[in-house]
This record gives C-alpha cells, sequence and structure tokens, in this order.
C-alpha cells in the first residue's frame, strides 16, 4: 500500500445565500463542514476582521454575528482540515439601513435627486443635481461632501444625517 498526502480541500456549505439583503444588524451563518480525513478547524470572518472560531471539527456550526454596520457586508467562512488544505466561501451581505438626508437650499434655485429628509440607504451611491434660479449662479456644495460642480455624486454614510 503506497501513503499519500493528503491533497483534498474540505467542503464547507455556509448559509445565508449570497447577496441578501437584510433590515437587521443581526445575522445568522450556519453550514456543515467536512473533510476525506479530518476538518481541523471552521472559522469566520465580518469584514476582515479577525477570525471567530466556530467549529474544530466536521458537522453542523453557527455562529450569530452582531452589529453589521450598514451597507456591504463581506462574510468569509475558512475551513482547513488535518493536512493543512484549506477551502473558503464568501458572502456579501447588505445591510439595509437608511438614514434621513439632511439638505439645505440656500439662496434661489432646485435641487433634484434627493429632498431634504429623505430617506437614503447606507452605502448605495445618489447623485443630486443643483439648478440655480434665473439669474442667479450656482457656488458650490458644502459640508460632509463639498463640490463645485453642480451635480455631486455621493456614497451615503450615517455622517451624512
Amino acid at each position: 500500500m503506497v501513503s499519500a498526502p493528503d491533497v483534498v480541500g474540505p467542503n464547507v456549505s455556509a448559509n445565508p445565500v449570497a447577496n441578501l439583503v437584510i433590515t437587521s444588524g443581526t445575522l445568522l451563518v450556519s453550514g456543515t463542514a467536512y473533510d476525506n480525513v479530518a476538518v481541523s478547524n471552521v472559522v469566520v470572518e465580518l469584514n476582515g476582521g479577525d477570525p471567530i472560531e466556530v467549529a474544530t471539527n466536521s458537522g453542523p456550526w453557527s455562529i450569530t454575528l452582531t452589529n453589521l454596520p450598514g451597507g456591504t457586508n463581506v462574510v468569509v467562512v475558512r475551513t482547513q482540515d488535518t493536512s493543512s488544505n484549506v477551502t473558503e466561501v464568501t458572502r456579501r451581505i447588505f445591510h439595509r439601513v437608511s438614514v434621513p438626508l439632511s439638505l439645505t437650499i440656500v439662496g434661489s434655485g432646485t435641487v433634484s435627486g434627493a429632498s431634504n429628509g429623505d430617506l437614503l440607504e447606507v452605502g448605495r451611491n445618489y447623485t443630486l443635481t443643483a439648478k440655480p434660479a434665473k439669474n442667479h449662479l450656482f457656488a458650490d456644495w458644502s459640508g460632509s461632501n463639498s463640490s463645485l460642480n453642480p451635480k455631486l455624486t455621493f456614497m451615503m454614510d450615517v455622517t451624512m444625517r
């Protein structure tokens, strides 16, 4: 009988599905890990943070992640076997958080694209366009996103309230 090194990576299933949209900051991540020899560990990482070990053997595993920030979150599940073979599964999860836009028009003119108080989703891109009234000039955008261009594109974040 010839002995050969184990070069077969472990298998891992992971829930939730890719590109899930959630409205709560809590997320249950679960799955099953197995290997042709033995699973060494299963770790979960959120947004490149420290890995959290959730299992040290084959079988089902789960973890509840809390306080997910608004916008796109990346969950990586990494499984390693006792021969150091690694398998990785990545899921992008969008945490829908809406915050009101704080927009003040100084002078005469209009803004299209959103209005003061509109609920905008954190992590999404938006474009506002300023149009000065007749016989007036556009000066600039000021605040979190300053610009001299009347067309302003930005990603909404919680500081823009």
